[in-house]
């Protein structure tokens, strides 16, 4: 008989947008988590692309076809939103919010990641939550946290990169600041906030007590430049732009490889492995050239080495030299495109994707929700992403009580609905 997962039993509510949020309670569904993904009929998430069927639709379709219900349809959302319920619950009306405390009442978490203010405002803050059931948990996660002169400004992934300094050290010493492309601080929370959770989850079990968890994203987001802040903190030195280059290593680069924009990353750490490189490239008589026998050598004079180390990687399939390179223990890694994955053998034999079915965009394959694993309770997809509203009869009769006459009310004042009732505030 299998264990039971490691979530299993948690009710969690979800009251989030966009991506930091979503990935923390899909991690949460992914290890058993009942979460129950609310969204207002007039002002569903941004993630959901357009309302209407029209060209003008903006977002990730299968086969580009955004069908008869293209809010369905977009990628981000079947990916983000597997293994869910929805309820789709104005929570600006009074009934609405007397239906999220009830619900409430009956849960554990709740996980939102608006801006501050958003939940208070609603009148369905941490205080309000607390008198409804004193074991709640409730986690915040706005960009900028719930005080400070920030507090009530917007965020997404790349303005956070930016104010955090992560641009600033993006980019090469002649030009400007670059960003990421993929708005690395709202999946770092996401991951980050499951544990936050199972953190306060274990002080309940202690306790018997819930508790509001903040995390700020742009606090989060400006740790990872830990070494820098405390350089100029001691030093005074201000990190510069280097590209592709590090501080202290040398040969540390990305290089060109035979084929059309195919291209390999190396890092030699140390005098061994500086040799070992010299050796797989056939140029051994490298090790006592003067200008690259010492660490300090080889990063002073690194524009030579790289020219060298290029004019050997031009030669090379990405794949094989970093196969040959990693066997002799240099760290080594092909430049891998985003849809090169679904064909990488250490991706296949892991199973990193996994097939999901749904009825409204048919079988696709998705990335494992976690990146982690736990032994004895590794986690499972159990359900596709839910359509708009699916679960509405479920939660308000089945688990709630509410009669057929009060949900025909509900969907009369369109406080709940099976469909949108407008288009996303941002597409995406």
């Amino acid at each position: 008989m299998s264990s039971p997962l490691p979530f299993e039993g948690i009710r969690v509510l979800e009251q989030t947008t966009a991506w930091a949020g979503p990935f923390c309670t899909k991690n949460l569904a992914f290890l058993g988590a009942e979460v129950i993904k609310i969204e207002a009929p007039l002002r569903p998430d941004s993630i959901r692309g357009n309302l209407t069927p029209t060209p003008e639709g903006i977002g990730i379709y299968p086969k580009g076809e955004l069908g008869e219900r293209p809010w369905e349809r977009t990628g981000p959302y079947h990916e983000r939103y597997r293994n869910k319920l929805h309820l789709s619950l104005d929570l600006t009306s009074p009934e609405g919010k007397d239906i999220f405390k009830d619900l409430s009442r009956i849960s554990d978490v709740v996980v939102c990641n608006y801006r501050a203010a958003v939940m208070d405002n609603l009148g369905l803050g941490y205080s309000v939550l607390k008198e409804v059931n004193p074991r709640i948990i409730m986690i915040q996660m706005p960009g900028f946290a719930t005080t400070g002169p920030y507090k009530d400004y917007s965020s997404f992934g790349n303005t956070l990169e930016a104010l955090t300094g992560s641009y600033h050290m993006t980019g090469y010493p002649d030009s400007g600041p670059l960003n990421s492309g993929l708005t690395w601080p709202d999946p770092v929370a996401g991951v980050l906030a499951v544990g936050c959770i199972a953190a306060a989850l274990r002080h309940r079990q202690v306790t018997g007590e819930g508790m509001l968890v903040e995390l700020s994203q742009m606090e989060l987001a400006a740790r990872t430049l830990g070494g820098f802040l405390m350089d100029y903190a001691m030093n005074g030195r201000v990190g510069e732009r280097i590209g592709n280059s590090h501080p202290v290593l040398a040969p540390h680069g990305c290089y060109r490889c035979k084929g059309d924009d195919q291209w390999l990353t190396i890092s030699a750490g140390n005098d061994k492995e500086w040799q070992a490189l010299c050796n797989i490239m056939g140029t051994p008589g490298l090790v006592s050239d003067s200008r690259f026998a010492e660490p300090t050598s080889r990063l002073k004079n690194q524009d030579d080495l790289n020219k060298i180390i290029e004019d050997w990687t031009v030669t090379q399939d990405k794949m094989q030299a970093m196969r040959c390179l990693q066997e002799a223990g240099i760290a080594a890694g092909a430049v891998m495109a985003h849809w090169e994955h679904f064909d990488d053998p250490h991706f296949k034999e892991r199973g990193f994707f996994q097939e999901v079915s749904n009825p409204e965009i048919g079988t696709y394959p998705y990335q494992s929700p976690s990146g982690f694993r736990l032994s004895k309770t590794p986690g499972y997809n159990r359900s596709h992403a839910p359509r708009f509203g699916e679960h509405n009869r479920h939660l308000l009769q089945d688990t709630l009580g509410l009669t057929d006459e009060q949900m025909t009310e509900l969907e009369r004042k369109r406080i709940i609905s099976d469909r949108p009732l407008a288009n996303p505030p941002r597409a995406m």
